[in-house]
C-alpha cells in the first residue's frame, strides 16, 4: 500500500481470527469502521452508552454479516467508573483484542461536566479513552500484531492546551475545548506509541482524523451544517483514515493518517503531518502524567 491517494477498503486483506474493540460503534464514523472491518471478517465488540441503538446496529451487522461474532458492551466515557467496570469485564472474559479504535467523541458541547468534574470534551474524547486504553492494555500487548487507533481531528491545531483549564467553565469557547481534547488524542497516541517501543511491546499506536465529515457529532443547525454537507465526504469516506490507520500492513507506530484532498477536508486516505504541537514530547509527557494522576489508570 502506497501513500498516492490509491487506498480504499477494497486493500484490506482477510481480519478472520482477529477482534477489534470500537467506542461509539453505533453511529456515525464508528458505525461504519465496524461495518467495513466486519466485511473482512473481523469479529466486533461494540462499546457505547446508547444500548438500543447499539442493539439495532448489531442486529444489522449480524444480517449482513451472519459468520462474524458482533457483541456489545455498556460503557459511559464521562464516567470513569463505567470506564473502569467496563474494561474489569473484558479483563475478566480473557478474550484477547487485535485492535481498539478510540473513536467515540462530542464537539461543540455546550459548557458541562463529566461524572468526576472534567469538561465534557476533554474528559470523554481524551481521559475516557485514556483510561479505557490503559485498562485494557494486558488484552493488547498480549495479542500478536495488536493496535490502538486513536481519531483526532483538523481541530487539533487550535493553539493551547492549558491543564489548569480542564474543569473550568470560565470564558469556555465550545470549539477550543474541542480542539484542546483532539490535540490530546494526538499527544496520548504520540506518547502510547513511545512507551510501547520503549518496553519492547510490538502492538502499534496509530492515529486518524476524518477531515471534514458530514455525521455532524455536534448536533449543527443551519448555514453550518449546510457547509458541511457541501464541503464534508460521507462518513463512510470519513472512516478510511482510520480504516487504514488499523489494517495497512505498512503502518508504523506513530503514524497519522486523514484525507489527502485540500486541507484534509476530504479525499482519499494518505499518511498527514501533526501540528507540531503534537509532536511536542515534553507536551506528550506532561499530559500523560496528568492524565494518569486524574484518571488514577497508571500503565
Amino acid at each position: 500500500m502506497t501513500d498516492k491517494g490509491n487506498w480504499s477498503p477494497t486493500l484490506i486483506g482477510s481480519l478472520k481470527g482477529r477482534r477489534a474493540v470500537i467506542t461509539g460503534a453505533d453511529h456515525g464514523l464508528g458505525r461504519e469502521i465496524a461495518m467495513q472491518l466486519a466485511v473482512h471478517g473481523c469479529a466486533i465488540t461494540m462499546l457505547g452508552n446508547e444500548t438500543e441503538r447499539a442493539g439495532a446496529v448489531r442486529a444489522e451487522l449480524s444480517a449482513q454479516q451472519p459468520d462474524v461474532s458482533v457483541d456489545v458492551a455498556f460503557v459511559d466515557l464521562a464516567d470513569l467508573d463505567s470506564v473502569a467496570e467496563c474494561a474489569a469485564t473484558m479483563i475478566d472474559t480473557g478474550r484477547p483484542i487485535d485492535l481498539l479504535v478510540n473513536n467515540a467523541g462530542v464537539m461543540m458541547l455546550p459548557y458541562g461536566t463529566t461524572s468526576q468534574g472534567f469538561e465534557r470534551h476533554f474528559g470523554i474524547n481524551h481521559l475516557g479513552h485514556f483510561a479505557l486504553t490503559g485498562q485494557l492494555l494486558p488484552l493488547l500487548t498480549s495479542t500478536p500484531g495488536s493496535r490502538v487507533v486513536t481519531m483526532a481531528s483538523n481541530g487539533h491545531k487550535m493553539p493551547g492546551l492549558n491543564f489548569n483549564d480542564v474543569c473550568s467553565g470560565e470564558d469556555y469557547n465550545a470549539m477550543r475545548a474541542y480542539g484542546r481534547s483532539k490535540l490530546a488524542n494526538l499527544l496520548f497516541s504520540q506518547e502510547l506509541a513511545r512507551r510501547l517501543a520503549a518496553s519492547g511491546y510490538s502492538t502499534l499506536s496509530v492515529a486518524a482524523h476524518p477531515g471534514q465529515s458530514s455525521t455532524n457529532p455536534g448536533n449543527r443547525k443551519g448555514l453550518r451544517a449546510f457547509i458541511d454537507s457541501i464541503v464534508g465526504q460521507s462518513p463512510a469516506r470519513g472512516a478510511n483514515p482510520a480504516l487504514r490507520a488499523a489494517t495497512d500492513p505498512a503502518a508504523v507506530s506513530g503514524d497519522y493518517y486523514g484525507p489527502g484532498g485540500f486541507g484534509e477536508l476530504r479525499g482519499p486516505a494518505v499518511r498527514v503531518k501533526p501540528s507540531p504541537a503534537a509532536l511536542d514530547g515534553d507536551l506528550a509527557n506532561e499530559l500523560w502524567k496528568r492524565s494518569e494522576d486524574w484518571t488514577g489508570v497508571n500503565y
